[in-house]
């Protein structure tokens, strides 16, 4: 772990790490986002040569940093060289015999700078502590949860919640099974936090659901360890029954949503919803409480024809609120000459 790594250097020739943060929200942000003080100004004894190759083990992004440990050995090998022989150690281009171990795709997105606005301007509209949904459509591996993913950073330094679920073809009729996963790693995000958190979670929880928690617990187990035992619920009818489950479940997901504090809630393959998730997603379009949420479904278009049991359930939910839409279609040539080259670590020219 070279990432890790440099943090350890950092605070070995610092005296502390990287970020100095109380929250661990604050700290996960300053990670993803953040670029520590540089080392030759926190601690002037550092060469400059050392602090550039401990801030480049510490680079945002995967494909900035040193790629093997055994490069960057080359480059300390080479510093111990200088010094030993000069007792100084002079600045020179590092990562000379960096050549990556194994073949690896940049992490990085490419060609997709309109569509990373809108999505970016989506989650705007949500700050502003209202429900929004966003469709994202586009062929299989088109590169749609890898868009999505960039709206990590932002909502962390929100402390916001970031979760997702994905139908699947042959998993069968479960009754809002993606929604179901995403709110399971939910909880498992809550059982991370400290006890005020998560007592004030819990409190949220309570409020919003009433006597109905079981129906939480009874769908996400592990949701039982953040609200306690919940009480039996009440006898009614199937129909009763079902409209009381929508109802709470579109309540409970709502109590996550505090101003300035968004959820996102990423459901991928919606060509295969079942019609309870579906239903679900139309009561969370109507929903009452202006409250910052996110709802983010991604399909694949070529699946989805008009007469698709998805198309009339967008349009239900466009009825009620505002849905903002993404279609990605495949890469410019130009972009995908630029990925192989990175990948590659090669020119574009000798790629094209």
């Amino acid at each position: 772990d070279l990432y890790s790594l440099g943090a350890t250097f950092y605070q070995l020739l610092s005296g502390r790490p990287p970020f100095q943060e109380e929250s661990l929200q604050a700290l996960v942000y300053c990670h993803i986002a953040r670029q520590p003080e540089p080392l030759h100004e926190v601690n002037e004894d550092v060469p400059l040569m050392i602090s550039k190759m401990v801030m480049r083990l510490l680079a945002k992004h995967a494909e900035q940093r040193y790629q093997s440990a055994r490069g960057l050995l080359a480059d300390l090998t080479r510093c111990a060289v200088m010094y030993r022989e000069n007792r100084v150690i002079e600045l020179f281009e590092p990562g000379a015999e960096d050549i990556p171990p194994h073949f690896e795709l940049p992490q990085k997105i490419y060609g997709r700078e309109g569509e990373l606005a809108m999505l970016l301007a989506a989650f705007e509209r949500c700050l502003e502590g209202r429900p929004v949904f966003l469709r994202v459509a586009g062929w299989s591996g088109v590169g749609k949860t890898a868009l999505i993913q960039e709206l990590f950073k932002p909502l962390t330094q929100s402390g916001g919640y970031f979760v997702s679920g994905k139908f699947d073809q042959f998993r069968g009729n479960n009754a809002c099974s993606a929604i179901i996963d995403a709110l399971t790693e939910l909880a498992r995000q809550l059982l991370s936090e400290s006890d005020e958190s998560l007592q004030h979670r819990r409190e949220m929880i309570a409020e919003a659901v009433g006597n109905n928690g079981r129906l939480i617990t009874r769908a996400v187990p592990v949701m039982e360890k953040i609200m306690g035992p919940q009480p039996e619920l009440e006898t009614v009818d199937v129909e009763a029954a079902h409209q009381r489950f929508l109802r709470t479940l579109t309540r409970f997901i709502s109590s996550f949503c505090e101003k300035g504090r968004p959820l996102i809630l990423f459901i991928d393959d919606l060509q295969w919803a079942d019609p309870s998730s579906r239903q679900l997603m139309e009561w969370l379009a109507r929903t009452a409480d202006p409250v910052p949420l996110l709802v983010i479904g991604a399909y694949r278009d070529n699946e989805v024809d008009p007469g698709h049991p998805l198309t009339l359930t967008l349009q239900k939910i466009e009825a009620a609120c505002p849905i903002a839409s993404i279609d990605l279609k495949p890469l410019d040539p130009k972009y995908v000459g630029l990925l192989i080259a990175e990948a590659l670590h090669r020119d574009p020219e000798e790629v094209a």
